[in-house]
């Protein structure tokens, strides 16, 4: 439900009415509804007490001056409405809005609940403070799929918690019908189609995958011993939009490849199922490890000192081996590696310039042949306590294998040659960070996933398969631009996967970015 200003003038104030609109309009940026009008006291009242859509946070209402300024006020709309408020408890707050302010103004109205101003050029100002003071808490949904045979290997299971919602209607939970091992198959099937590379193969099994997870999630959850798609509806119908959900799946190994990013809005029904309303594009959808959960997330409460980013521009290139003389492809290089990089550092210098709470924003790179684990573990070692690197974002090389499940990302080693490093090792040195961005191919691979998670790092975010360099560059660029603005990880992920889905939605990019959260809403 929308919030709205009511305005109630007479029309011999119209022109001066207008004007504030506009320039409330400027100020506010979209923060509140404009405007509900009203010239007297019985249409203004009907509006206020509307049991429609309407919701009246704050009215704003002209008294009329008598000629003599010694004389009380007119018992004008303003003051009646003032009065009705009063009797029948309604707390909604009122600016009174006057010509000129005086004492004798603020004696006859000494006994209004409603703030009084006079209509100087600082009005606007003092309006929207009014609004930020006193605009509702915005409503949320966090949904919460829990995926894992790890509780209970004979179903799965629903949390859907609702923030701000009137008592008794803010919970729901439940269990899910686990799908058929053949439509688990499938979705696994699709999943790897998706992953191709193919145009016209990974658009066609992103359809096929949606398909399967609409069944899965929404058709089979909605019989009577199986009330997930009631108690979501139920959740949804106290929100305005899917932009005030978040969804996210609890996984184990078995689950975790599958693309959930093809799920299904559900406000799309079956007859826009030929429509792309992907529940990625409304909402943040995001993942979570089982593990311990940590203690030091980003943007915590309580939490002042300055942030403190780490940026590794690991671009080597070449031949490298996996040990037991077992050589892989050769490394390519990799344009925008270093591109990437200084972009993050100018940008995020900019911001603490801007007053941004930054501290040390720092840049390692391989064209200066100390990009070894070595170094980086001394730098990393340099923040003793509850001074840590906060955000260690790298760019390089990463490299799952599949036959042996092995995990790696790539240095170069004191004598300068390629090094395949494990990522268990990497996440040794990582274990007091609070966002980790592997900005790599198939970082976001279950093998990196559930190692990394063992080191109770917070958030990690990286992406599924093979990506474009340009792509990774790209979303890394959206990633920050949003991450101190919005000053939420999930919030800034799904702004980024938005914009690259809406910029760059070739090859079903959009499907690739992945991020792991250690804490379940």
């Amino acid at each position: 439900m929308n919030d709205n200003i009511l305005f109630v003038f007479p029309d011999a104030q119209k022109d001066y009415f207008e004007d504030l609109e506009e320039e409330l309009k400027k100020k506010l940026q979209g923060g509140a509804s404009m405007v509900v009008k009203a010239q007297d006291t019985a249409t203004a009242w009907e509006l206020i007490i509307d049991p429609g859509n309407l919701n009246i946070t704050l009215i704003i209402a002209y008294i009329e001056l008598p000629e003599k300024r010694k004389v009380a006020p007119k018992s004008d709309a303003a003051i009646l409405l003032e009065n009705r408020l009063r009797k029948n408890e309604i707390k909604t707050p009122m600016v009174i809005v006057v010509p000129k302010f005086c004492n004798k103004i603020a004696q006859q109205v000494s006994q209004l609940l409603s703030h009084i101003r006079d209509s100087d050029p600082s009005l606007g100002d003092s309006i929207v403070d009014l609004v930020k003071k006193h605009k509702k808490p915005e409503k949320h949904v966090d949904i919460v799929l829990n995926l894992s045979d790890q509780d209970d290997a004979s179903a799965w299971s629903y949390i859907i918690k609702g923030k701000n919602f009137q008592a008794g209607t803010d919970y729901y939970d439940g269990k899910l019908k686990k799908p058929s091992p053949q439509n688990l198959k499938n979705c696994l099937y699709f999943t790897n189609e998706v992953d191709s590379k193919l145009l016209d193969k990974s658009e066609e099994a992103v359809h096929f995958l949606r398909d399967n997870l609409n069944e899965l999630l929404y058709e089979d959850n909605n019989q009577k011993s199986n009330t997930f798609s009631n108690a979501l509806e139920s959740a949804l119908r106290q929100v305005d939009n899917l932009e005030q959900t978040r969804v996210q799946f609890v996984v184990d190994e078995k689950v975790y490849p599958i693309c959930f990013e093809a799920i299904m809005s559900p406000k799309a029904g079956n007859e826009n199922m030929e429509k792309s309303d992907y529940w990625m594009q409304h909402a943040p959808l995001v993942r979570h490890v089982r593990c311990k959960e940590s203690d030091h997330t980003l943007f915590q409460e309580g939490l002042t000192r300055p942030t403190n980013v780490l940026i590794i521009s690991s671009n080597v290139s070449g031949p490298f081996n996996l040990g037991k003389h077992r050589t892989e492809a050769p490394l390519k290089k990799l344009a925008n590696v270093e591109a990437e990089c200084t972009k993050l550092k100018q940008h995020l210098d900019q911001l603490k310039v801007d007053g941004v709470n930054l501290g040390d924003i720092r840049v390692i790179t391989s064209s200066k042949n100390n990009c070894c684990l070595d170094y980086i573990q001394k730098v990393l070692d340099e923040k003793t306590g509850d001074d840590r690197w906060d955000i260690v974002h790298y760019a390089g090389h990463s490299y799952y294998d599949e036959n042996t499940g092995g995990a790696y990302v790539f240095f170069k080693d004191s004598e300068n040659f390629n090094k395949a490093v494990e990522i268990e090792k990497f996440a040794e040195s990582l274990s007091r960070t609070r966002l980790l961005v592997l900005s790599s191919c198939a970082s976001a691979n279950k093998g990196f996933m559930f190692e990394l998670a063992k080191y109770q790092i917070p958030a990690v975010l990286g992406f599924r398969t093979e990506i474009e360099d340009d792509l990774a560059r790209k979303f890394s660029k959206y990633f920050f631009r949003n991450l101190f603005e919005l000053r939420s990880i999930d919030r800034a992920f799904f702004q980024a996967r938005k914009e690259l889905y809406e910029n760059d939605n070739a090859h079903c990019a959009w499907t690739n970015p992945i991020l792991v959260l250690d804490r379940v809403a």
